[in-house]
């Protein structure tokens, strides 16, 4: 009997460690989609800013059309 109570334990130990394993995984995936949501912010950011350039310059460049 104590040997299969002893497997048990062995047994929800490995579980416990398992579980703190994939929290650990998620933590880890969670911290990337973070930072890849950041970046995108930043690219949308920069991709607005350079339009609104673009489109000040074509506004400049249609002063000199003759």
């Amino acid at each position: 009997m104590g040997g299969y109570i002893a497997n048990i334990t062995d047994l929800m130990n490995d579980i416990a460690s398992i579980s703190q394993q994939h929290a650990a995984s998620t933590q880890e995936v969670s911290a990337g989609t973070e930072e890849q949501t950041a970046s995108i912010e930043e690219l949308s950011s920069a991709a607005n800013h350079l339009a609104e350039i673009a489109k000040d310059m074509e506004e400049s460049v249609k002063k000199f059309i003759i």
